[in-house]
């Protein structure tokens, strides 16, 4: 390896630095993939696995909250009222609450306990938006922090609050006042809500017959938390695939530039497939080198967090560097082989 990097300096650098390159958008796309896979695992845990919109045109008919708190009777789930205002507190940020009007089953939220049962006069607040009091102040109404939400497990639960059905309607009496509609969602993790929404419409056609209720599927949204890191692994996938380009480009010109020893070597008798199978050997332990040289300079970037990444995370990067070590060196021959075979004896006195 030595004596063709002396004898070559130049192209034999370029090769070094086009492998270190890939190796670095490699690992990269590993370390987004793993983060990725990481955030979309953590959104599903802390997630319904089945939501439903639920719509209610009023048609000039008049609803209060006992209306709809009525109609819930004997309807699983945990229901939501969507037209929550936007309100103050002592805490400062404006903030739009998740008001929870009925609990039939745990909230999936990253907070310290588990929240079966949210109390009155009590609410659920994300930790990047406590002061650490223990209480927090809606329109002079003091509401004690029931639990608080983890952001550093969900990142997209910045600036969340969760509250109870009473205390909302307690504080913004005036909310359904001159109302079109109504948007309710039903989330579960355990009942069938078309059965459950089927239950409410019909609890609620008793209140009056004129007002329209329809439902929709609510499929999983996708954060913007998500579609950043979806992004940063897009810009890496492009990375390697611009990198291994640049790879084959260059092992073509370390071929070029080796014309004259390859059309020497034929006419001493030797053969395509022996000066093919010594040139990818000298390619692999250029390529193992660029490997070392790119797993030391990762080393010291991600020192700090490279620990963090799982047992199986290790195997599919061990995997993928192995993979991806077959395709470079396959990638980096083929081209330079099919020169190796048009070269000619004679070119070497050209």
């Amino acid at each position: 390896m030595f004596r063709v990097y002396k004898r070559y300096k130049i192209v034999s650098t370029l090769i070094i630095l086009s492998f270190i390159c890939v190796f670095f958008a490699l690992f990269n796309s590993l370390q987004s993939y793993t983060e990725i896979r990481n955030a979309l695992n953590i959104q599903k845990q802390y997630d319904y696995s089945r939501r439903i919109e639920v719509g209610i045109l009023l048609n000039n008919n008049n609803l209060d909250y006992e209306d709809i708190i009525k109609s819930l009777e004997n309807v699983k789930g945990n229901i939501y009222f969507k037209n929550a205002r936007i309100f103050f507190s002592n805490i400062d940020g404006t903030f739009v609450p998740e008001v929870i009007l009925k609990q039939t089953e745990e909230i999936p939220v990253p907070s310290i306990g588990s929240i079966t049962k949210l109390p009155r006069g009590e609410i659920i607040i994300a930790d990047n938006i406590t002061d650490k009091s223990k209480k927090i102040e809606v329109k002079g109404r003091t509401l004690k922090i029931f639990d608080i939400i983890s952001t550093e497990k969900a990142p997209y639960s910045k600036g969340r609050i969760i509250m109870n059905g009473i205390d909302y309607f307690d504080i913004f009496p005036e909310t359904l006042e001159k109302q079109d509609g109504i948007l309710l969602e039903f989330a579960s993790n355990n009942d069938d809500l078309v059965k459950e929404y089927k239950k409410f419409k019909e609890n609620l056609k008793k209140v009056s017959k004129k007002i329209n209720v329809s439902y929709r599927e609510i499929k999983n949204e996708v954060h913007p938390f998500d579609i950043l890191m979806s992004s940063k692994y897009s810009i890496f996938l492009a990375l390697l695939a611009f990198a291994l380009i640049n790879t084959v480009i260059v092992s073509q010109y370390w071929i070029v530039v080796r014309k004259r020893e390859i059309s020497i070597r034929k006419a001493f008798g030797c053969s395509d497939f022996m000066i093919i199978k010594n040139m990818s050997f000298e390619i692999l332990q250029l390529l193992l080198l660029a490997a070392v040289i790119s797993g030391l300079l990762q080393f010291v970037i991600y020192k700090r967090n490279i620990f963090t990444i799982s047992l199986s995370s290790y195997v599919i990067a061990i995997l993928s560097i192995l993979m991806i070590l077959s395709i470079t060196m396959f990638l980096s021959m083929i081209i330079p082989s099919y020169y190796v075979t048009k070269i000619h004896p004679a070119d070497g006195v050209k």
